[in-house]
């Protein structure tokens, strides 16, 4: 059961950019990645985007604290990036991006996104490696 001040998380998107619009508030997310194909490992990926879009049903003020990592296929933490968020009785949905910039990635496989919150395990999201 899901505790009522807790907001549900409605997306967790792995992808290579995100456009925001300013008069609409829209959000665009390209080049969504089912998997990464490369001629050889190692190598640095340019840019991974995170996004999580969350969405609070009461008009309670809370605050989470989301953390990302990467998890290479031996279960080894990679990279990581943390960000706080607010919810209040005006801002009751909010979406984060985690910007991964030029990830090494030293071994094909299953990689895994997780989600961390309040820092327990709450999605993961794999990311395959394959040379091409």
């Amino acid at each position: 059961m899901k505790e009522k001040n807790r907001p549900n998380l409605m997306g967790f998107i792995l992808c290579e950019n995100t456009i925001i619009d300013k008069e609409t508030n829209n959000i665009s997310l390209i080049n969504v990645f089912d998997s990464l194909n490369t001629e050889r490992v190692p190598f640095r990926q340019a840019k991974i985007v995170v996004f999580v879009y969350w969405y609070l049903e009461t008009k309670k003020e809370i605050e989470i604290q989301q953390t990302v990592r990467l998890i290479d296929p031996d279960k080894e933490e990679i990279a990581s990036l943390n960000i706080g968020v607010n919810f209040n009785r005006n801002k009751r949905r909010n979406g984060s991006t985690f910007n991964f910039v030029g990830v090494r990635f030293d071994k094909v496989g299953e990689h895994k996104f997780q989600l961390l919150v309040d820092g327990k395990l709450l999605k993961e999201v794999p990311l395959p490696v394959r040379v091409k």
